[in-house]
């Protein structure tokens, strides 16, 4: 055992040809997935932190999320929603941060340890400040044309890369496209491939090939934005998508299916992988959330002096000989596999060299007032744990689910609401570590657990078919952001 925090699965998968419902890799695989605490990176459990002005270094009191990504030696980190203070309602135009993370020392004790660690060992984040040094600095999103895009609440960057000579982030952004008959094209290219439909009270652009149905099968605009500053960003291309909107990235040494060159899958800065799904839950039942595939040379090409060419090709399945197919259109693409549980949440995905597999980890719970009928995790064989599956290329074919981490091991990170694994917190926290106007909405909603983020720089081989793999996941209440291990071990 490494420790009674932690997760054990041992699971024997048959893996069926890619495009099959439930399929999974080449061949029968048998994985040890061993999961423990760590410690957290943004604890958001010390009201005390909240207090203005605050102790230099100045730290963000509570955020989620946590996209990680390197550039230089440098770990670049980027958090969704945030909050500096107690004692105000953190609604804001622009309220998502981002920073730096430490990038630990070969004798850390995170790497060995069993059971959590103090949080004063753990690895520290350094907020970008705004000009004052008394907050954290705000990222700021314009189009091209200089229009602000508003980064208030959900709107949040979903990934981040660097091309070898920029830095990028890709952002998620509400609200959808209104259209009457046709889907405009002016932002973004792709929608003409999506169509004109009811929405509400009007009409939105859908995509009726979507695993999505109903309104959830509406698009939303991904912006493609490079870093001018050390907040600021810049859309240089929009990606109107519904199949693709929950998004993840990876940028690898070589991806070329056309020129006939094998495939290098370590971090690089010559193609751009990219996972989405289209959405994040199934409250509403208008259908599940599988994963697709795509990917985009780097660097991106110009187009004229504001804009980069963004023209992905799409998976759209394998042919008989096992070659994956691509399209370049939107319209073509296939899911990697159904009969996908839910919610999905967030996902993780990593080239995991040791293994000479790609590893996903995603899933978890809702948050509770988003879930008055208690239907989220149903399709779970352990409701509201982090789920993961393996697979040898980005396409697959990927493993059956199995538990990554239960609810239990980041139980003391947890407020107790209708996720109650033993050893959850208080609900609510006396002294609070909310803001009021956010339990107000939120009433007594316990923890919830989503935002899967694997740290690539920080896996490490262990002997030669295993490696520990650590992770960031956020809690909701509190707002805060986790960092476990989990031990991957092939048979």
């Amino acid at each position: 055992m490494r420790g009674i925090c932690s997760s054990i699965v041992l699971v024997a998968i048959c893996l069926a040809a890619c495009g099959d419902d439930d399929d999974g890799a080449s061949g029968p695989t048998t994985a040890l997935l061993e999961t423990n605490r760590v410690c957290a990176i943004v604890p958001a459990r010390d009201a005390a932190m909240a207090a203005f002005p605050p102790t230099p270094p100045v730290k963000a009191f509570g955020t989620d999320l946590g996209w990680t990504y390197e550039r230089d030696g440098i770990i670049h980190i980027l958090f969704g929603d945030t909050w500096q203070r107690i004692d105000i309602c953190p609604i804001q135009v622009n309220d998502d941060s981002l920073g730096t993370l430490e990038r630990p020392a070969d004798d850390w004790p995170g790497f060995t340890a069993t059971d959590s660690i103090p949080d004063a060992e753990c690895p520290e984040v350094t907020f970008a400040l705004d000009e004052a040094g008394t907050s954290f600095g705000s990222i700021e999103l314009y189009r091209w044309d200089g229009v602000l895009v508003p980064l208030g609440p959900l709107n949040t960057p979903v990934t981040g890369f660097y091309d070898g000579r920029k830095e990028w982030a890709i952002f998620i952004i509400g609200g959808g496209q209104d259209c009457e008959g046709t889907c405009p094209d002016t932002l973004s290219p792709q929608a003409a491939e999506l169509e004109c439909g009811p929405f509400g009270s009007g009409s939105s652009c859908l995509d009726p090939t979507s695993t999505k149905q109903g309104e959830s099968s509406q698009a939303l605009y991904l912006h493609v934005a490079e870093r001018v500053s050390p907040t600021r960003y810049i859309t240089r291309a929009m990606f109107l998508t519904n199949k693709y909107l929950n998004l993840t990235a990876r940028a690898v040494r070589s991806f070329d299916p056309d020129s006939g060159e094998p495939f290098d899958y370590r971090e690089g800065t010559n193609a751009l992988l990219l996972w989405g799904r289209p959405g994040f839950d199934d409250q509403a039942r208008e259908g599940e959330a599988p994963p697709y595939f795509m990917y985009h040379p780097l660097p991106f090409e110009a187009d004229g002096p504001d804009r980069v060419v963004f023209e992905p090709r799409y998976f759209t399945g394998v042919a008989s000989v096992g070659d994956p197919q691509y399209s370049v259109d939107q319209r073509d693409a296939a899911p990697l596999y159904t009969g996908e549980l839910e919610p999905v949440n967030h996902a993780a995905v990593s080239w995991i060299a040791p293994l000479e597999r790609w590893l996903t980890i995603y899933s978890g719970s809702v948050v509770d007032y988003t879930d008055p009928d208690s239907i989220a995790g149903e399709s779970q064989p352990v409701r509201g744990a982090m789920y993961a599956r393996l697979a040898p290329d980005p396409w697959g074919p990927w493993t059956d689910a199995q538990v990554a981490m239960p609810e239990e091991v980041v139980a003391e990170d947890m407020a107790c609401g209708k996720r109650a694994p033993a050893g959850c917190t208080a609900n609510p926290a006396d002294p609070p570590v909310r803001p009021l106007c956010i339990s107000q909405f939120d009433g007594d909603s316990g923890a919830a657990l989503y935002g899967a983020n694997i740290i690539d720089q920080y896996t490490r081989a262990v002997g030669d078919d295993a490696a520990d793999v650590f992770w960031l996941l956020s809690t909701w209440n509190p707002y805060a952001v986790v960092l476990v291990r989990t031990h991957v071990e092939l048979d």
